[in-house]
């Protein structure tokens, strides 16, 4: 299931009927996606009326463009990186 119709089927979204996409109408992208969920505007307000979808749909999207053990390593430097500063904040503060 693309991300397009994971969010299209899984969030609430505000719908306005017949939208005029400004220069952007003709190009394959835009016409794929009216072919597929119909002239629609789905507006960001969605993802604030449900953020944790708005949030997995986000992540998901990130997913499919980096390795999944490049989020291992990522939390495995943060976690170091934040005990070197907890460590260096309390030295700080004893002196």
């Amino acid at each position: 299931m693309s991300s397009a119709r994971w969010h299209v089927s899984k969030v609430p979204k505000n719908d306005i009927d017949s939208i005029t996409i400004r220069g952007d109408h003709r190009k394959p992208y835009v016409q794929n996606y009216i072919r597929e969920f119909g002239v629609r505007k789905c507006e960001a307000n969605a993802l604030v009326a449900a953020p944790q979808a708005g949030r997995q749909l986000c992540r998901n999207s990130i997913l499919q463009h980096i390795p999944s053990e490049a989020v291992r390593t990522y939390n495995r430097k943060l976690t170091s990186a934040r005990t070197q500063l907890q460590q260096a904040l309390r030295d700080a503060i004893s002196m």
